[in-house]
């Protein structure tokens, strides 16, 4: 008689996670989405950084839920409602952490709070575009100083450099104001007002961000007086090509020279010590 062996089919694993573990991984998605974007483009300087912001969250909520799951399917000898469980409780951890978080700021709050922040952001780059023309013109060097219409130039780069320091000066010492009173208008209430108020100098830095733009204020300062210096002598200065400096024909002259190049100096190296604290 002949004998037939079937081939054994082994059983199959199943999923770590159910069907039911979709419903709160679409409400975490929806969570993040309505509460942590606004969070997100306060906390990042761009649209891309603040994308890549909500992403690593989105990432970190699911990863985290996953590992949990599959400790608890692995824990629970293969069982799928284990791993599930696990994936679920986690995963409403951090649906209900969001939206408490979004609930103690809502999305009002948070799109007040960016639009504030975006205003000081885009003068802070309008005054480092000026910085650039500013030095692309002057720099650290006095080449062509001596060419006609040299020193106007270079002053009217400088009064577009100072302006738009200003303007971030004046931004950021008025942005607590403009923060109370823009979530004052999107009814946002006072306790929530007051909180956020108090925290904007903190996720700023203003305070040490305000010490660099003072410093820059006063180099500029010292730059506008040597040029004004230059400009209201002619004949009594003449620069030197090959030894790269301006020699004056007045003691008096040369001392007022020394005093604002001191000056000078200080500034840049009061911006040099403090540029690193900034980053």
């Amino acid at each position: 008689m002949t004998q037939y062996s079937a081939q054994q089919v082994p059983d199959k694993k199943p999923a770590t996670i159910g069907w039911l573990g979709l419903l709160p991984a679409v409400i975490f998605i929806v969570v993040e989405f309505v509460y942590g974007w606004p969070e997100a483009k306060v906390q990042s300087r761009s649209l891309a950084y603040a994308e890549g912001y909500l992403a690593g969250r989105l990432l970190a909520g699911f990863l985290i839920s996953g590992l949990v799951a599959l400790l608890a399917y692995g824990i629970g000898r293969r069982s799928q409602v284990a791993g599930t469980i696990a994936f679920s409780i986690v995963m409403t951890w951090f649906i209900v952490t969001v939206t408490w978080s979004g609930l103690q700021t809502p999305p009002a709050a948070r799109q007040v709070e960016h639009d504030v922040m975006q205003s000081i952001e885009g003068k802070q780059v309008a005054a480092a575009n000026a910085a650039r023309e500013l030095d692309r013109l002057s720099g650290n060097h006095l080449d062509g100083i001596d060419r006609p219409g040299e020193i106007e130039a270079r002053l009217k780069a400088l009064t577009t450099a100072e302006a738009t320091n200003q303007e971030v000066l004046d931004a950021g010492d008025a942005a607590p104001a403009d923060l109370a009173k823009g979530l004052d208008q999107a009814g946002v209430r006072q306790s929530t007002r007051d909180r956020l108020v108090r925290e904007f100098n903190t996720k700023v830095h203003w305070s040490r961000t305000r010490q660099i733009y003072d410093v820059k204020k006063r180099g500029f300062a010292s730059l506008r007086s040597f040029y004004r210096l230059l400009q209201d002598h002619p004949g009594k200065w003449r620069y030197n090509s090959e030894a790269k400096r301006i020699d004056f024909s007045d003691d008096a002259l040369l001392e007022q020279f020394k005093t604002i190049q001191r000056e000078l100096l200080t500034a840049l190296r009061q911006q040099e010590q403090l540029a690193p604290q900034q980053r």
